[in-house]
């Protein structure tokens, strides 16, 4: 390699990461699947582990349309947002923005995008384009679906 050629990643490519796909296979319909993962999030996640707020999370809220919030409410009524709604086209697709730190903490100025598609064929495929890693699609804390 000649001094004028440069492996480097660009400035504005630095944070960049490849994309983080996960595909899980559920036994029912797209419908059920899309039904469960947006308006049931509190029978999947982990909230006894996995919240932010400072008292007990009750449950997760996703506000169903573009613009909407995504929540959790507390066992005292506290809200702690976690991101919002960017794309809501039931049953087959939903994007969210992701606006938790990788120290779980809300911070608005992180705008991690998660894509997830229900396909014909019983399955959803969650799909983090290349930003830094979040926690929602680590495996300690991604919905394990068997059950949906």
């Amino acid at each position: 390699m000649n001094a004028s050629q440069s492996t480097a990643v660009p400035a504005s490519d630095a944070h960049a990461v490849a994309p983080v796909r996960k595909t899980i296979v559920v036994g029912t319909s797209v419908e059920r699947a899309f039904h469960v993962f947006t308006e049931e999030m509190n029978t999947w996640w982990p909230l006894a582990s996995k919240h932010i707020g400072k008292a007990d999370a009750k449950t997760v809220v996703l506000e169903p349309f573009v613009g909407g919030r995504w929540f959790e409410r507390g066992v005292d009524g506290s809200e702690c947002d976690w991101g919002h709604v960017r794309t809501w086209d039931p049953p087959r697709r939903l994007v969210l923005t992701w606006e938790i730190s990788s120290d779980w903490h809300d911070d608005p100025s992180i705008h991690t995008e998660v894509e997830v598609r229900f396909t014909p064929g019983r399955q959803f495929d969650a799909r983090r384009p290349g930003t830094p890693p979040a926690p929602l699609l680590r495996r300690e804390s991604a919905p394990d679906a068997r059950d949906l």
